[in-house]
C-alpha cells in the first residue's frame, strides 16, 4: 500500500509541475490605452509591445515612466517610481494579452493583499480567457504604491507532454496493485 501511495504522489507531482508556473515562458502583449479602451496610447510607443515572461522585471519603465511591471509564474506586479495622478479619461490603463494562446484560460484575477493603491477596487479590473485589463482612471500613486494581481489559470486538458508521464504513473500503480 505504501508503494501505491508513493506512486500516486509521484504521478501527481509530475503532472503538477507542468502547470505550477502557468505564465512563465509565455509571450504577452502589453498595450496602454488612453483616453478610451479603444485608443492605444502613443505617448510611450516603445513600451507597447510583446514580451516573454521570465525572471526579473519585464518593463523597467511603464508608460510615461510611472514605474515597473513584473510578471511572475502567477502574479502581475506593478511598482510605481514617483508621485502623480492618472487623468479622468474614460480609460487610462493597460491590457495584457496572451497573443499566442499558450496560457490556459485566465479563470481568476484578484488583488493580492500587498496591493496598496487607494481607490483601486475590483470594478477597475477585468479579464477574459486571454486578456487582463486594469483601468487606473483618476487614481493617484506615489513611490511606495504597489499593485499585485494574483492570476489563476484553468487547465481543462492536460498538456501533451504530461500525458505520457500520467500514463506511465497509472501503469505503475496498476502493476504495483496487481502484485500486492
Amino acid at each position: 500500500m505504501k508503494k501505491l501511495i508513493a506512486a500516486a504522489v509521484l504521478a501527481g507531482s509530475a503532472v503538477g509541475s507542468a502547470v505550477a508556473a502557468p505564465l512563465m515562458g509565455s509571450v504577452l502583449n502589453y498595450q496602454y490605452y488612453y483616453p478610451t479602451l479603444g485608443s492605444p496610447y502613443a505617448g510611450t510607443p516603445d513600451v507597447n509591445s510583446n514580451f516573454i515572461v521570465g525572471p526579473g522585471e519585464e518593463f523597467y519603465t511603464l508608460t510615461d515612466a510611472i514605474g515597473s511591471l513584473d510578471v511572475t509564474a502567477n502574479q502581475i506586479i506593478v511598482e510605481f517610481s514617483h508621485n502623480s495622478i492618472f487623468g479622468p479619461a474614460a480609460f487610462s490603463g493597460w491590457v495584457l494579452t496572451d497573443i499566442f494562446g499558450t496560457i490556459d484560460n485566465f479563470t481568476s484575477v484578484t488583488f493580492d493583499a500587498a496591493t496598496n493603491m487607494i481607490g483601486l477596487d475590483a470594478s477597475r479590473l477585468s479579464f477574459t480567457a486571454d486578456t487582463i485589463a486594469l483601468n487606473w482612471q483618476g487614481l493617484s500613486f506615489d513611490a511606495d504604491t504597489r499593485v499585485v494581481l494574483n492570476v489563476v489559470t484553468g487547465n481543462p486538458v492536460p498538456e501533451p507532454g504530461t500525458l505520457p508521464l500520467l500514463g506511465a504513473a497509472l501503469l505503475g500503480i496498476a502493476f504495483i496493485r496487481r502484485h500486492s
